[in-house]
Order: C-alpha cells, then structure tokens, then sequence
C-alpha cells in the first residue's frame, strides 16, 4: 500500500501555499504492476455546517499521480484546493456584511474542511482491467482558510504569530491583519471594522496541539490625557464583547472568527462609547483566568473627525493576506473623476421620406449612441510611519477591496495602481501615499 512520506503537519493551513504531499510504494510492486497510478481522493465541504438555516456543500474530487523517476508521488494540494477558498462577505448570523458584524460571529466560507484518502490503482497485466484501492489506506484532514504562504518562508506556514496563547510574546499574538499592533487606527464614530482571529484547540499530525481560545474582547476607553474611562481590565464596567467557546475545532466555523471593533459596530450591538473618549484599546483576554490578562497584543483606535479643512474622508476595506479585513481611512483631499467612453454615430437629418426636404435645427447629425461613465477617486494619505506604510502594501496587490459610502453600504473597487514604492523614513523623510481606485460598477446611463 502507499505510504505518505512528507506531508503538512499544521492541520490549519493557508490555501495558497505549497501543500505538498509526497506518496511512496515499494518499487518492487510497481516495477510488477502495469498502469501503477497513485491515487487521491478528495473531499472538500464549504460553508458553515453547524448552523441549521445554512446548509453545506460537499465536492469529491479523485485525482491520479504517475510515480516519477524515484518511483514517488508528488502532489500539491493547493491546486485543489484554493479554487474552492474565499472570504466572508456576509455574516452567517444576520444578513448583512461582514464589515457589519456585531460581538463575534462564526467564519461562514473563510475555512474549508479537506479531507484526503490515498490509495492506488493498476493492473496485473497489459490488457487488464484497472482496479483501485482507496478506501482502506490513509486518511489525512486539514481546515484550509484565504490565506497566503510566500515561497521565501518556507513550506510550512508560520501559524505562531497568529496564535493567541497564553502569555503575549513580542511578534506573536497577532489578530490576522497587515497592520502592526503599534499602528494606530484612526476611525470616526460612523466606520464600521472587523478584527479576525484564530480560535479554537487544534490537533496536529507532528503530535503537537495548538490551543489558541480566548475569553472575550476587551474594549478600554481612554480620554485625551490617557486616563482610563471605563475601569481597569478586570473591572466590570470595562467593555466585555462577548466570551468565546473553549472547544475543539470540530468545524471550521469555530477556526477562524470576526469581532466588530470599530465604533459603529460596538454602538449597534448595544454598547456605549463614552462621550470624552479620545481613543480605546482592543484586546483579546484569556479564557477563566483571574483578572483577565490579555493573550493577544494591544490595538489602538483612535477616534478622529472629519478633515478639518473640509477633505472628504475615503474608507477602503481590503483582503488582506492572511484571509482577512483591513481598513484604512484616507482623510487627506481626494479627488472624484469620472472617465466617459461614448459610441458616436452618424446620421442622416431631414425629412428624406416625404414630399419636400425639411430639417430641424434640434436634429443630432453625429449622435451618442452608447455611454460608459466610470468614476475614479484619487485618496491621498496624511503622513504615516513606516510600519503603517508597510501595511498598505497588501491593499496595493488586495484582489478584493470595499469602499465605505457613508451610507452603510460598501462598493467594490479597484486599484489602478500599478506599482507600489516601499518609502522609509530615513530615505524619504516624510511618507504619504496616493492612490486611485476605479469603482467596479460603472453609472447607469440610458441609450439614446
């Protein structure tokens, strides 16, 4: 029978990355068989399957390797798998955005479960018939999320950074986000934002458990000389968003999870931002231990106004790498272009059909026939630090990006840039960025 020489050891893992497995057989017993093939079957489930008014879809899918020259099987798995892979839009809970979401909600298409069967299949002859055995040999299951695994990082993903354990480490206990946690987020009492996080007990097939559960999301309010508003972080009246499960991960709702953080989500679920708060940390704390110490690092949200010099705010939501949202407000002045593309034709005017010759003087000679109005927005940055600068590279390469309208409603945009320029601030003094986004729908227009 196959045997699985190397294969992913983290049962969660990025989809787009290198998931390879390589398959072995003794030699001697494919030098005897014709047609030797190995064989993978596998079964891919999307969508939330513990919540009864969401069902879930199942997809089967056998694939064949032919040994190479050292006889093995080489297969990556992410070929499969990333074409079935997204990430939420909707909350599974409610029906709205995911940008919306209010305390914490399960990931609804974030996660996918894979589950692998490898087995074989050959003949003992020329001309015989090919057989397969699959369903007694190895079995291999993994949770499969949005994410993204660079070639320079090696073959296994670096899930540590991401793990909210016990104890907070410099680089680790990270939220899924672009964005340093010393990076401050400036947000108004109208945004709307998401922080995701990895949740849940997870065993791996190297013998390890990964144990990443948190208690709740803290919410600490801060007036403008740094004085807490609301208590300290085990005082009752600190903002306690909502306890999570300590479990297994059974299902991949419970692997991946979003908490509404930003203001506008924290006022629609109910709670209270003080009236003198300057700005409020986020933090997830852990799980029945007294006082609540924190287990994740500390994300600070400054709230700010609209420009004082009038300038209209643009706030962009974008896919981030690690299969999750960011946001960004660009409150410096913006620009708003619409780009017109018109079909123009020529007719004829008069009155060809009739007795006499007449024409009006309100006769189009060269008429538009079809028109294409596409509007473009320029957002321009204030000055930022080189951490936050970093961070916006993933919303120049994001393949998906939202534009907050004030009206909550979010539009899908995308970038025009074609480029992205790293600036440090000790070549480049002061960093801003500009960028352009073209609005994805195009203005309904009639023909004429």
């Amino acid at each position: 029978m196959p045997s699985v020489l190397q294969f992913p050891t983290k049962r969660l893992q990025p989809a787009y990355s290198r998931l390879m497995f390589v398959l072995g057989e003794n030699q001697n017993t494919i030098a005897a068989a014709f047609y030797y093939r190995y064989v993978v079957k596998c079964e891919i489930r999307e969508f939330f399957p513990d919540d009864g008014l969401i069902g879930q879809e199942n997809h089967e899918i056998t694939f064949k390797i032919a040994p190479n020259k050292e006889k093995k099987g080489v297969v990556d798995l992410s070929n499969v798998v990333k074409d079935y892979v997204t990430t939420d839009i909707q909350s599974h809970l409610n029906n709205y955005s995911i940008h919306k979401t209010q305390n914490i909600v399960d990931n609804l298409r974030t996660v996918i479960r894979v589950k692998l069967y490898i087995g074989k299949e050959s003949t003992n002859s020329p001309l015989g018939a090919v057989t397969s055995d699959i369903a007694n040999y190895a079995a291999y299951e993994y949770l499969i999320f949005n994410g993204c695994q660079q070639d320079k990082d090696g073959l296994e993903f670096n899930l540590d950074k991401y793990l909210l354990t016990t104890g907070v480490s410099t680089g680790e206990n990270n939220f899924l986000t672009c964005f340093d946690h010393t990076v401050e987020r400036k947000v108004r009492l109208t945004d709307y934002g998401t922080v995701a996080f990895v949740n849940g007990i997870l065993g791996n097939y190297d013998g390890s458990t990964i144990i990443t559960n948190i208690g709740g999301i803290f919410v600490k309010f801060y007036d403008s000389s740094g004085t807490i508003i609301t208590g300290d972080g085990g005082a009752s009246t600190t903002l306690d968003i909502e306890n999570t499960a300590n479990q297994a991960v059974n299902v991949q709702g419970d692997c991946i999870r979003f908490a509404g953080v930003a203001p506008k989500n924290l006022t629609d679920a109910g709670h209270t931002i003080p009236a003198n708060t300057d700005y409020y940390e986020v933090y997830a704390y852990q799980e029945n231990v007294a006082g609540n110490p924190a287990n994740s690092q500390t994300y600070k949200y400054k709230i700010v106004g609209e420009d004082c010099k009038g300038h209209e705010t643009i706030r962009l939501a974008f896919l981030n790498r690690v299969g999750a949202y960011d946001y960004y407000n660009f409150n410096k002045r913006s620009t708003r272009v619409t780009n017109i593309d018109s079909e123009m034709f020529t007719k004829n005017t008069g009155s060809w059909q009739k007795d006499t010759f007449s024409y009006e003087t309100y006769e189009h000679k060269n008429t538009t026939l079809n028109v294409q109005a596409v509007e473009t927005i320029e957002c321009n940055t204030e000055y930022i630090t080189e951490l936050e600068a970093e961070g916006l590279e993933e919303l120049f390469t994001s393949p998906r990006v939202l534009m907050y309208d004030d009206e909550t409603k979010w539009q899908p945009v995308n970038i025009t840039e074609k480029s992205y320029t790293k600036q440090r601030n000790v070549s480049d003094k002061l960093i801003q960025y500009i960028v352009s986004v073209e609005k994805s729908v195009a203005k309904r227009i009639q023909t004429n």
